[in-house]
């Protein structure tokens, strides 16, 4: 009886220790307060990556809470997960009535970061990169470590800027200027802080916010490809309008800020940008 007991303990000790207890399982101590963005949308079996060019969007990042839970944000939406659990998110934001722009087509199936929120199957950490499995964990989400203070100005408070047109994204060569140049406040941004700023044009004004682009923009707006130049713009106040409407992403100098524009709905790369310099 003393050899069954002994030898029940050691296979309890032994065994079961491979048993894990998803509620108690340990995480890195390293998540908490970390931050991450998105780089690319990996394939698990062919290690083929589909870049994600986020620029300085912050939105495809993650922000974590503590060391199992984290907020996911994307374009005109925002999830917060429990590693525990990650199959739901626990508390899910959506704002704004139009088409999420998709970041990688499988076949006949387009997805979007939407879509990859709710088809997440697992993950992996280490210092370098965080990994979200989705799709049965055929591919996974690959972030990278960044600080805020790399996508965040701090001098864009109080200042405006004037149009100088919009250029060529691969080239930096211009495309086009909008006529009237000499229109007084058109075609100028005032930032009220460093993110939020109102974008004057010929009739009106527009918000752009760029902590959270593309939050109230009109289904057909996003909808409709842009292409600078073409039929699609029926006067040079249409295009301003619609290329702050657009903006995804932004690089900004004191000399200089770029606003990249959603060109298509598959959001990789942008093509154009509008470049604006200090008044």
């Amino acid at each position: 009886m003393k050899v069954f007991k002994f030898t029940f303990l050691i296979f309890v000790m032994v065994f079961g220790s491979c048993i894990t207890d998803k509620e108690n399982e340990p995480f890195p101590g390293f998540l908490v307060g970390s931050k991450w963005k998105l780089s690319a949308i990996v394939n698990s079996q062919t290690g083929e990556a589909t870049k994600i060019n986020t620029l300085n969007l912050v939105a495809y990042k993650l922000m974590f809470d503590t060391n199992s839970t984290f907020t996911a944000s994307g374009i005109g939406m925002r999830h917060t997960f429990d590693l525990r659990h990650l199959e739901n998110p626990i508390k899910e934001e959506i704002w704004g009535e139009y088409e999420y722009p998709y970041i990688l087509q499988i076949g006949n199936e387009i997805f979007c970061v939407y879509s990859f929120m709710h088809k997440i199957s697992s993950y992996s950490a280490t210092y370098d990169e965080f990994k979200l499995f989705v799709l049965n964990g055929d591919y996974y989400l690959s972030y990278v470590p960044y600080e805020e203070v790399d996508t965040l100005p701090t001098y864009l408070e109080g200042t405006k800027w004037k149009l100088a047109g919009f250029f060529d994204t691969q080239t930096d060569t211009l495309i086009k200027e909008l006529q009237p140049y000499d229109c007084g406040n058109c075609y100028t941004l005032s930032f009220e802080t460093d993110y939020i700023a109102t974008a004057y044009d010929l009739e009106s004004e527009l918000t752009l916010d760029l902590l959270d682009p593309l939050q109230h923009i009109p289904r057909d707006m996003i909808t409709q490809p842009i292409i600078v130049g073409d039929d699609l713009y029926y006067k040079d106040n249409k295009e301003f309008r619609r290329g702050i409407a657009l903006t995804v992403s932004y690089s900004a100098t004191p000399d200089e800020l770029k606003l990249f524009i959603l060109s298509n709905l598959q959001f990789v790369e942008s093509n154009y940008y509008l470049l604006f310099k200090p008044l």
